[in-house]
């Protein structure tokens, strides 16, 4: 699973010593032990802000842990679609819109 971080954001997604630390590492890891019962299963890609939408959009990482305001037209574009509020900063993770046929 590949998941979309910011750079350099402390706290949150930063290098320490060699290794990526921060909340949207540990919320990484964490999605791939619920989905793949590994949390060592997922691959970080850095991006920046402009990039964001288009990497879940066009599939070059799976979901983004990057910062964002979830409104109307960021909502309705795109083919994303935002997670619940988890920090009450109101940061999302967004995936990618697919259809599931059962």
């Amino acid at each position: 699973m590949k998941v979309g971080i910011a750079s350099d954001n402390v706290g949150f997604s930063s290098e320490q010593n060699g290794e990526l630390v921060g909340f949207d590492i540990d919320l990484g890891q964490a999605l791939a032990s619920a989905i793949f019962g590994d949390p060592e299963a997922v691959e970080f890609v850095t991006q920046d802000n402009q990039e964001r939408f288009s990497n879940v959009a066009n599939g070059i990482v799976d979901v983004s842990a990057n910062m964002s305001t979830n409104n109307l037209v960021s909502d309705a574009t795109g083919g994303i679609d935002f997670s619940s509020i988890f920090i009450q900063g109101r940061a999302y993770w967004f995936v990618k819109i697919v259809a599931i046929v059962l």
